[in-house]
C-alpha cells in the first residue's frame, strides 16, 4: 500500500476507486496525504464543491478526511482533473507597467481588466508585435 499512496495523485486515484478502505490505512501511507491537495483535487468536481467548503472549516485528522471522502464520494471511479495554474507572459506584464508607468499590485491589477486586443495595441506602440 505504501507505494499506492505515495502521490498526491496516487491517492486520488485510489481515493475515487475506493481501493483502500480507511481501517487499512497505517501511519506511513498518511504521511503524503495532504488535507490542503486533496480538497483541491476534490473541489475540482462541481458537484462536491459545498462539501468541501463546508468540510474545510474544521480541523480534522488526516484519517478522519481520508475517511470522509472516502464515504462521500461514489463507489464508481470519477475523473478528476487537477487545477494547474495559468502560465503568465512576463513580457507583456512589463510592456504594460512601463507603458501606464505602474507598480507590481497596479500592474496585476491591469492584466486582469485590459483584453488581448489592448496588449496588443500597447505592444505595437513599443514596437513589440508578435
Amino acid at each position: 500500500m505504501k507505494k499506492k499512496l505515495k502521490k498526491i495523485c496516487g491517492i486520488g486515484k485510489v481515493l475515487t476507486n475506493k481501493t483502500v478502505k480507511p481501517e487499512q490505512l497505517t501511519q506511513d501511507d498518511m504521511s503524503g496525504y495532504n488535507i490542503f491537495q486533496m480538497n483541491k483535487l476534490v473541489s475540482s468536481i462541481n458537484i462536491y464543491l459545498p462539501d468541501i467548503a463546508e468540510i474545510s472549516m474544521f480541523d480534522m485528522s488526516k484519517v478522519t478526511h481520508y475517511t470522509y471522502l472516502f464515504n462521500l464520494l461514489p463507489n464508481n471511479f470519477i475523473k478528476a482533473n487537477y487545477p494547474k495554474s495559468n502560465k503568465k507572459n512576463n513580457e507583456d506584464e512589463k510592456i504594460v507597467a512601463s507603458y501606464f508607468e505602474f507598480g507590481t499590485r497596479d500592474m496585476k491589477t491591469a492584466m486582469k481588466f485590459l483584453k488581448e486586443k489592448d496588449i496588443l495595441t500597447i505592444k505595437k506602440k513599443y514596437g513589440r508585435q508578435k
